[in-house]
């Protein structure tokens, strides 16, 4: 009797120990059931509730320390790192969302290119399925070699600039098992060793993405040019890529894969004007250092240029840079005082002239002949590792040189300085147009035109066009006088 007196006091001490604890009862024995059934069917579906690292949570099953009891009404929580789409845990890291779950967990893996990839595929929700884009090309306004390196390669700093020389490509989705290219030229390989097939190739290594494509590349850059031709046309494929498959990565992702494809294709991912380092995977958007409608010329032999023979013929040991101007005094002076033969200066030029002796005598036969039609050009230099050479300040040859017959198979050109802004991708400019249409040099356009960049000519951001200028640069000589109206 006095056992059963004790274990009824017993209970009873429990009970009121229970009642202080909790304000109601303990739940039927059918409800406890249908939670733990809901419970293990949440644990399947997103594994157990585990709290985020270094968080504290007052709610815990004291039985099960690891286990977070959730406040009654709210959401269940939702991995940060589960793929709904495949069913698959990734790291047991767990976020508790509240509203809509789905939207929510869509966002939380929007960064993720492979996650975006598989919801592409299977809900369509896709780019465009063919593309047509404007692949440029680029000039360097000048190139310096900062160092040799101890695995045999050389640290650049130039100022690149996209120019509106360049190809057309049009690539299209298929329902393929591999990769094809077609080109206007057989000089153009159309297997793996191309930069656009292995564009495509490195998109779908990035992203998950399974996307197959044809391209149809319309070659009008010369090979071997020193103007980037193959990387830009790289660049410009894993675009395309990116918008066909809905824009799974960012620019920035872009501008980093595309330095394991070539060294100029990073550049293709800025603005259209960038100080570039290292060994061209370096980018740096800067503001254009010249007017964009500033005239210029390409004139390209025959022959080109290899590239390991020209950075060989430097002779440098490692560690060592040949002298010169510091990299960034060049880049201010060429805003301020223009393009001249001074700044556009080139590091590579003196080797290249040694493989290609040619190159030297197209740029004395320019200059001379354009001093002697009275219109000079402001700076004539070779482009990159070579054969291009650029001139600045007029977009023709001399009469005198085209009608010289040693130079009937050069390549010439003219072209403009071109840009970009982000999200857009590079548009070409029509030169011809561009010159039927240049205002007059002594009209007030091209006063503006010339002095655009100048801290003088706006007032403040919300102004207009400062109306008093030194008069000084405003030549009115030439100018005709204004028809007196009858």
């Amino acid at each position: 009797r006095r056992a059963r007196m004790a274990a009824a006091a017993a209970r009873a001490a429990s009970s009121r120990h229970a009642s202080s604890a909790a304000p109601c009862r303990a739940a039927p024995r059918r409800l406890r059931s249908a939670r733990r059934l809901r419970a293990a069917a949440a644990e399947m579906d997103h594994g157990p509730r585990v709290p985020q690292p270094g968080a504290t949570s007052p709610n815990f099953d004291k039985r099960n320390p690891l286990r977070e009891v959730l406040p009654r009404g709210a959401i269940a929580p939702f991995p940060t790192t589960y793929d709904p789409l495949r069913g698959v845990k990734k790291q047991p890291e767990y976020k508790t969302y509240t509203g809509d779950i789905a939207a929510q967990a869509a966002a939380a893996g929007a960064q993720s290119a492979s996650w975006k990839a598989e919801w592409a595929q299977l809900h369509g929700e896709g780019g465009p399925a063919r593309v047509e884009l404007f692949s440029p090309s680029k000039i360097n306004l000048f190139l310096r070699v900062t160092e040799r390196r101890s695995d045999g390669f050389h640290d650049l700093a130039s100022l690149f600039h996209a120019i509106s020389l360049g190809d057309r490509l049009e690539i299209m989705a298929v329902d393929a098992e591999e990769d094809s290219l077609v080109a206007n030229t057989p000089d153009v390989p159309t297997d793996g060793t191309n930069l656009v097939i292995r564009a495509f190739e490195l998109y779908r290594e990035k992203t998950g993405a399974s996307q197959h494509f044809a391209a149809n590349l319309t070659k009008v850059v010369p090979t071997g040019a020193g103007l980037g031709g193959g990387s830009a046309n790289g660049a410009t494929a894993l675009w395309a890529a990116n918008e066909i498959c809905g824009r799974l990565a960012s620019e920035q992702d872009l501008l980093e894969w595309s330095a394991e494809i070539g060294s100029d294709c990073p550049f293709f991912f800025s603005e259209g004007a960038a100080y570039v380092t290292g060994r061209g995977d370096l980018v740096e958007d800067v503001r254009p250092p010249l007017n964009l409608a500033t005239p210029m010329l390409l004139v390209k032999p025959s022959e080109s240029c290899p590239t390991p023979a020209i950075f060989k013929g430097l002779g440098l040991e490692p560690g060592e840079a040949p002298p010169g101007a510091e990299p960034r005094e060049l880049m201010a002076r060429l805003a301020d005082e223009g393009p001249s033969d001074e700044l556009c200066i080139n590091d590579l030029e003196p080797p290249a002239l040694e493989v290609v002796p040619r190159i030297a005598q197209i740029k004395e036969d320019l200059k001379a002949m354009a001093e002697a039609e009275g219109k000079p050009y402001d700076a004539v230099f070779m482009s990159g590792s070579g054969s291009t050479v650029v001139c600045m300040g007029r977009d023709d040859a001399p009469e005198a040189f085209l009608s010289d017959p040693r130079n009937a198979d050069l390549f010439i050109a003219p072209t403009r300085l071109i840009a970009r802004k982000r999200g857009v991708w590079f548009a070409p400019v029509d030169v011809d147009r561009d010159a039927r249409e240049a205002p007059p040099e002594w009209s007030e356009e091209a006063f503006f035109r010339k002095h655009e960049d100048k801290d003088w000519m706006w007032a403040d951001p919300e102004a207009s066009r400062i109306q008093q200028y030194p008069i000084s640069d405003y030549d009115t000589t030439g100018r005709p006088e204004p028809k007196q109206q009858e």
